[in-house]
């Protein structure tokens, strides 16, 4: 077979099945499904807050197990979580997650394009459900960083929440 003949039987090959057009709407982390930039559909870890808390915030574990396991696990992977607005911030806002806190265990950054509708509908104190990509975990101030943050809403039933 010539070269031309095998170009044209790979360019047949490619442009017949195998691929969907059909728009990723509806299937991201973001507000109304949106997802962000090129990516695919984010991949969420079923893990509470409570559960990396001791692991990731407390000196419990070395260093070198600790960052291991963060990569291989946690590492920009997308979390839901509920918590309790503690401030707003140049990139998003602090949250409580746990009633002994008196600062934050939270940061998250929200998205640019949500960031203004986010402080024109909550206020600190709201307890809010949210979406983020964890990024990073700091074991000095005991915090976790969220990225690509949206806040979905906030549930009625919990703004008695203890957190």
């Amino acid at each position: 077979m010539s070269r031309v003949g095998v170009i044209l039987l790979v360019c047949a090959a490619l442009s017949t099945g195998g691929c969907d057009d059909s728009p990723l709407i509806g299937r991201g982390a973001g507000v109304n499904g949106a997802t962000f930039g090129s990516e695919g559909a984010p991949e969420f870890v079923d893990v509470t807050f409570e559960y990396l808390h001791p692991i990731f915030l407390r000196h419990k574990i070395a260093q070198g197990p600790k960052a291991a396991l963060w990569a291989q696990r946690y590492h920009r992977r997308w979390v839901k979580w509920t918590g309790r607005i503690r401030s707003f911030t140049v990139n998003g806002v602090t949250l409580r997650q746990l009633p002994a806190t008196s600062t934050f265990d939270v940061s998250l950054f929200i998205n640019n394009s949500e960031q203004a509708a986010t402080r024109a509908r909550f206020k600190v104190g709201d307890v809010v459900t949210y979406v983020g990509r964890l990024d990073s975990y700091d074991d000095i101030w005991r915090t976790l960083y969220l990225i690509n943050g949206s806040i979905l809403n906030a549930p009625p039933d919990q703004q008695d929440a203890p957190f």
